[in-house]
């Protein structure tokens, strides 16, 4: 347990600062090239077989990231849109999902993040794509692509059906008891 926090802070400080110590390394790439700020522990990660802590890590960043705000400074109440905010969201994603292929609940979450916060539906169905074909056999990735797709509809009605079919399994995130709970209430139906 030790050496796996051990190695799991060696690389996070290793993302942090081998960048800016050395702003001329060049590391393979896993894929696609690595973001220069996080490209020592996109590459250590597999290398040292700790790619699952690698994936995790880069989540924790993608939440440091999203938490940080990027402009979102607005009154209580007011209207806005997230559309324009937080650009590196998908990026960052993607990140985890190449180290981490079957964190599902990350890719969920980032999806949902993309879909129905940032409204970036197209950006969101193609990370869920992304996400079905590295693990086929996850069902909630394509239930999460309907869900995606029927919210910017005129119908919304036609999700409240998806939603339902997520909540018949313990996992269900509250993110889509919230938007299922929302529906009804648009809907008049407080059962």
């Amino acid at each position: 347990m030790k050496a796996g926090l051990a190695s799991a802070a060696a690389l996070f400080l290793a993302s942090a600062l081998v960048p800016r110590l050395w702003p001329g390394a060049v590391l393979p790439p896993l894929g696609e090239p690595p973001a220069a700020d996080f490209a020592a522990q996109d590459v250590g990660a597999p290398r040292s077989g700790a790619r699952r802590v690698g994936g995790d890590l880069a989540f924790v960043q993608l939440l440091q990231y999203l938490s940080a705000g990027e402009g979102h400074d607005h009154a209580m109440g007011e209207e806005h849109s997230h559309a324009h905010h937080s650009p590196r969201t998908l990026p960052l994603s993607r990140r985890f999902l190449r180290l981490s292929p079957y964190f599902h609940e990350a890719a969920l979450f980032s999806a949902g993040v993309l879909g129905f916060v940032l409204n970036r539906t197209e950006e969101a169905v193609g990370f869920l794509s992304e996400a079905a074909r590295t693990d086929p056999t996850f069902w909630r990735y394509r239930l999460y692509a309907g869900a995606i797709l029927y919210r910017p509809s005129a119908a919304p009605a036609k999700a409240i059906p998806l939603l339902e079919e997520a909540l018949k399994y313990p996992d269900c995130p509250s993110l889509l008891q919230n938007i299922l709970a929302n529906l009804h209430k648009k809907n008049g139906n407080y059962r």
